[in-house]
């Protein structure tokens, strides 16, 4: 009887105990590595969601000023000399040569995310890693300035990729803007603190040295994630976003916010003219002496003036539409040009061959005035 008790309550060997430990360590090691892969996978989607919501910050911003932001930089001059510190940290507005002055350029091209002028949250800046997003904006043309803005610009910055066997592969050399965050390992991120990761080795991580832009070069490289520090271009687990010119561009018309450039051109042309004969009709036939008094924008969509040129003779300085013409060069008949409007196009130069040139005939302002050409016109 006793002995039966005895054998009932018999506690675990150590060979059983070690077999329990080992079993548990191992289901642990398991639930940690598990739990690693979920919360790097976590902040891998987070950064890319916040990529996303960025490229659309931006495309508001340049529908609603034809301009895109500088980066913030504290005003420093380029990588390696931006003036952040634990005092002076990023803020996330933007900087310019002139502060606040949004006509003149950036004072660098490569710096921190500028969130707050975005319309962003601090937190929208940070990626999965809670390290700033960096920023490089072309200037190729210069997408930071509303005067250099066209609807056909394309962007400078190169992105590239490598093949399996590590050969450079371009995917592009337009980019009008790049957003990088230097992933897991950080390397040459800003912090919120106005700290910088150690850059990466140019040498054994040469493709994550290009993205800090240390060699100021425009050149950034888009690659799977590796961590195999042998492979060629070495380990990589930055996740760069370049944006091109049209993905911006393309919403943009599509929800009216911008139009064709071309077309918009065309309509403020008709309207000038429109208001030309308006003019006329109110002044006995008078032409303007010029455009800028029809109280209207004379500043084409490339923020060029248009160029009104009169065909009339000067003196005498009020041109007048007259029965016979007289006063126009050569002397009038329906085909004869009264004036012309000239906008120098995207290149904002007169020639290079996308000037647009609109010429108004006699006969053309004499249909437009209609009944008033035989009683104003004598």
């Amino acid at each position: 009887m006793n002995m039966q008790c005895k054998n009932k309550n018999r506690g675990f060997t150590l060979a059983e105990m070690a077999i329990v430990v080992v079993i548990g360590s191992l289901l642990l090691m398991a639930g940690v590595q598990v739990l690693t892969t979920q919360m790097e996978s976590a902040a891998y989607s987070a950064t890319r969601f916040k990529q996303e919501a960025i490229k659309q910050a931006m495309i508001t911003y340049l529908g609603n000023n034809k301009r895109l932001p500088c980066p913030d930089t504290r005003n420093g001059n380029g990588p390696g000399a931006l003036l952040f510190t634990t005092a002076a940290r990023p803020d996330g507005i933007e900087n310019r040569a002139t502060a606040g002055v949004v006509t003149s350029n950036c004072a660098a091209t490569f710096g921190v995310l500028p969130y707050a002028t975005l319309g962003l949250t601090r937190d929208a800046a940070l990626d999965g890693w809670n390290n700033l997003f960096s920023y490089h904006l072309t200037t190729a043309p210069n997408w930071a300035v509303t005067a250099s803005f066209a609807d056909t610009n394309v962007g400078g910055l190169t992105i590239n990729d490598r093949t399996p066997a590590g050969a450079v592969l371009l995917l592009t050399s337009q980019a009008v803007t790049v957003v990088v965050s230097h992933g897991k390992n950080g390397t040459g991120a800003y912090t919120i603190k106005g700290t910088r990761a150690v850059l990466p080795v140019a040498g054994t991580h040469p493709d994550e040295y290009e993205n800090t832009n240390a060699v100021a070069n425009s050149v950034y490289y888009k690659r799977e994630y590796t961590n195999n520090s042998a492979a060629i271009g070495g380990s990589f687990d930055d996740l760069v976003m370049p944006i091109m010119a049209n993905e911006m561009i393309a919403p943009l018309r599509r929800d009216g916010t911008l139009k064709n450039m071309g077309t918009s051109l065309s309509q403020q042309m008709d309207t000038i003219n429109n208001a030309i004969v308006g003019y006329m009709m109110g002044a006995g036939c008078n032409t303007p002496p010029n455009i800028t008094g029809l109280g209207l924008s004379v500043t084409d969509p490339w923020a060029t003036t248009i160029v009104y040129t009169s065909s009339y003779t000067t003196p005498p300085v009020t041109n007048k539409l007259t029965a016979s013409d007289i006063n126009l060069v050569p002397a009038g008949n329906a085909a004869t040009v009264a004036f012309i409007l000239t906008s120098y196009g995207p290149n904002r130069a007169a020639g290079g061959g996308d000037d647009v040139v609109q010429n108004m005939t006699v006969g053309q302002l004499r249909g437009l005035l209609g009944s008033a050409y035989a009683t104003r016109c004598p």
